[in-house]
């Protein structure tokens, strides 16, 4: 099963159980930065999504570009 979200829609939110749901989350790229706006309202979902997924050892997370930053954050 896959689910996109495109996070600059702002008719989409963010599903806050993913990490249990999926077995696998991929965070792709997008023109923020961490550096610039790590306290984005736009990111602190994704940021708390990875934070959760980190809680569940199961949970395997990909990153790239953003998604990278955002999981090294």
């Amino acid at each position: 099963r896959v689910s996109y979200h495109n996070a600059y829609d702002t008719r989409v939110s963010l599903m806050p159980e993913a990490h249990i749901t999926f077995p696998l989350i991929l965070l792709l790229g997008g023109p923020n930065s961490i550096q610039n706006n790590g306290e984005d309202p736009l990111l602190l979902p994704y940021l708390q999504l990875v934070k959760n997924a980190l809680a569940v050892r199961s949970s395997k997370i990909i990153g790239i570009c953003l998604g990278g930053q955002i999981i090294s954050r």
